[in-house]
């Protein structure tokens, strides 16, 4: 009897058993139906254990076989569906109207005082009606992919560099009084209070935002959320390079139930939270808690003493694997790298220009804005970089640092030692594609091509003349403003040009550098020289239209037109006379101021012309 008893009370319960299979497979199947709101990943559930030989509990570890699911029927699930009792939160704020400035951990009434306001990328417009609407509104900075973390699913990436303090929102949903527990919640508050939710189940109502994962650790994050107006927005901490995800920290209460911070964790987490606070408290403060042993340099974190020391051994541990240049920074690898890929993140949203460093992009934005921070001290020259304002500061030093190893020529760009190498070389890179020229610089062939070209960019706007230099339009402007900035400091006579002024100088030197190799006559210019030139060669190279007489200077041939033209350019202000020269006027003018300038140095004798003296001087020497 006892027998029969136990096999019928087996039976029941094998019964049971089987009754409570089925009800799990229905459960099961409903809840895969259902597995945006319901699913909870296998790696957050209890691990089964059972007794081993000792008496010891211990995991059971299982393979498990995933379901086949149509292709339509697929989901995939986002960190913030692990854990569907809860919502993300934040942290109580006294007012939502203020705006919180990650890099000075406070909040301000408007833009922050520092570091100005927000850069805001708005959501991509979409229609009404749209069935995929969170994911058509990604602005075109970001893209919607697959997650780098494990059984995350989908996540947001960055297409191009952000720097920190951009910011996006608000976070789009439905607004609800209550938790709908879908793992796509913010809880919002107002006077610190909770107030209502956000939910971004839906996709037909919500934004990209309901994409962006949780950063698997707090320091793993470069987004942060806070709640401004009654709205939840995420700005980044950090730079964001391209092919970046975004990660935002959705609180430590939500973090602790998706299994990110153990509550065994919270004290250890208290006690990150009071040092990072007493290391921010050091920008306040000032202090400068890490010194290096070797040099005067002291900073505020360990990690940049760190750093620092790289200096002083030498280490670079960062190598790149393509060339096997070696970096003290992981940054300038990073960088570094774009030399062998290409890739240049940093792009000019007026004319398209792209760069591989953001300081690049910032410096080329000043061609646009017209922006010259960098000011010299002495004449308040303003430049738009560091290294040009350090380079005009050579002007005032009069430091040439570069010098050339043939002649000892020196100048202050290294740039400018390199094209004087090609002195020395007879390098012509640059070759013009119109004709046979080749020249040196870059620059000299651009003002070539202007030749081909017939452009004059440059135009003055008094009198509409143009040309094919800056430098040329600056110097021209000089004779409408009658400005002379170069001065003789011997005599005081100014000049426009700093060329003329080098060669006046030479009158108080007595230096004449070109000489004539025929004679031993020598010139303060080139100029001299060319003409001088022409009495050894016969070279008369003016020649007149009417009448076919030739001339050797061109001032020669200017004045001969006049015996054509009938032109007296030259008038007394005494009298009514007038003539074709200059040294006629001033002989004239000698009757007026009874001048005598020619003088006999055996008698009293004086006269006004030269000619006149001559003639006297043949008495004395008895010359018939």
């Amino acid at each position: 009897m006892t027998i029969i008893v136990q096999s019928v009370r087996k039976e029941v319960y094998n019964v049971q058993f089987l009754l409570c299979v089925v009800l799990l497979l229905l459960a099961h199947t409903e809840s895969a139906e259902n597995a945006v709101t319901t699913a909870v990943p296998v790696f957050l559930k209890p691990a089964k254990k059972k007794i081993n030989k000792k008496g010891d509990r211990v995991k059971i570890v299982k393979r498990i076989k995933k379901a086949k699911i149509p292709e339509k029927e697929k989901t995939m699930y986002n960190l913030q569906e692990r854990n569907l009792a809860s919502c993300m939160n934040l942290a109580a704020r006294d007012n939502d109207h203020f705006l919180y400035c990650g890099e000075c951990n406070t909040e301000f009434e408007g833009d922050c005082p520092v570091h100005g306001p927000y850069n805001y990328i708005l959501d991509k417009e979409v229609p009404e009606g749209d069935p995929l609407k969170a994911n058509h509104t990604v602005p075109d900075c970001l893209e919607i992919k697959t997650s780098k973390i494990a059984k995350a699913g989908l996540g947001v990436f960055s297409k191009k560099g952000l720097e920190s303090r951009v910011m996006f929102g608000p976070y789009g949903g439905d607004i609800v009084a209550e938790n709908q527990k879908s793992g796509y919640c913010w809880q919002t508050l107002k006077e610190g209070k909770p107030s209502h939710f956000v939910d971004a189940q839906n996709k037909a109502t919500s934004n990209w935002m309901r994409y962006v994962n949780c950063a698997m650790t707090e320091a793993d994050q470069n987004l942060v959320a806070f709640q401004y107006k009654g709205g939840i927005y995420y700005c980044t901490l950090k730079q964001i390079l391209p092919g970046e995800e975004l990660l935002v920290w959705y609180g430590d209460e939500f973090a602790r139930e998706l299994g990110l911070i153990r509550d065994k964790n919270v004290c250890r987490d208290s006690s990150k939270n009071r040092s990072h606070l007493k290391i921010h408290m050091r920008k306040h403060t000032g202090e400068r808690h890490y010194k290096c042993e070797v040099c005067d340099f002291a900073c505020k974190h360990s990690g940049s003493l760190k750093r620092h020391m790289r200096i002083h051994t030498g280490e670079r541990p960062f190598k790149c694997e393509v060339c096997g240049n070696e970096f003290k920074h992981s940054g300038n690898l990073k960088t570094h790298m774009r030399i062998h890929t290409g890739e240049r993140p940093y792009k000019c949203e007026v004319c398209g220009y792209a760069g591989k460093h953001s300081g690049n992009l910032k410096k080329h934005m000043r061609i646009h804005t017209g922006e010259r921070p960098y000011k010299c001290e002495e004449c308040g020259n303003a430049c738009k970089s560091r290294g040009a304002l350090k380079t005009h500061m050579r002007i005032h030093t009069g430091e040439r640092q570069y010098k050339c190893e043939v002649c000892g020529y020196l100048c202050k760009q290294s740039g400018s030692l390199q094209i004087h190498m090609r002195i020395h070389t007879g390098e012509r890179p640059y070759k013009c594609e119109e004709c046979d020229y080749a020249c040196k610089d870059s620059g000299v062939l651009k003002t070539h091509i202007m030749i081909h070209t017939g452009e004059r960019p440059y135009k003055c706007e008094v009198c509409g003349y143009e040309f094919k230099l800056s430098g040329n339009l600056q110097t021209h402007m000089r004779i409408h403003t009658g400005e002379r900035p170069y001065k003789c400091e011997v005599c005081g006579y100014e000049f426009k040009l700093s060329g003329n002024l080098k060669m006046h100088m030479r009158i108080h030197t007595g230096e004449r550098p070109f000489k004539c190799e025929k004679c031993d006559f020598a010139f303060i210019n080139r100029i001299g020289l060319k003409r001088h030139m022409r009495i050894h060669t016969g070279e008369r190279p003016y020649k007149c239209e009417v009448c076919g007489y030739k001339f050797k200077l061109s001032g020669n041939l200017q004045t001969h037109m006049r015996i054509h033209t009938g032109e007296r350019p030259y008038k007394c202000g005494e009298c009514d006379f007038a003539c074709k020269q200059r040294g006629d006027l001033k002989r004239h003018m000698r009757i007026h101021t009874g001048e005598r300038p020619f003088k006999c140095e055996e008698c009293d004798y004086a006269c006004k012309q030269r000619s006149h003296l001559k003639i006297h001087m043949k008495i004395h020497k008895g010359e018939r």
